[in-house]
């Protein structure tokens, strides 16, 4: 195969492919977190079922003060808050 000197100036001009690799933007849970997270998403889950988990685990919610999935993640007493409320709700 030949090929003209156009197309082999147009070949060795071309930067290197680079292959696509996302960046990290989200943060890593700490364990405790992770045990927070996981048992709040396993006691709306159970008492809720999943659509109703999820929807009261990822809206936003003014009483409560912002999303429970991250307030039950970010500390223990907001653990406790969203068992109370899952309670409460089914």
């Amino acid at each position: 195969m030949n090929v003209g000197p156009e197309e082999a100036s147009a070949a060795s001009s071309e930067k290197p492919r680079r292959f696509f690799r996302a960046a990290r933007t989200a943060c890593s849970l700490t364990r405790e977190e992770t045990a927070r997270e996981g048992w709040i998403v396993r006691l709306a889950l159970d008492r809720l079922g999943v659509s109703g988990a999820l929807t009261f685990l990822n809206t936003s919610d003014p009483v409560l003060g912002g999303r429970p999935i991250q307030l039950a993640t970010a500390s223990r007493e907001g653990a406790d808050a969203m068992e109370r409320a899952i309670l409460a709700l089914g």
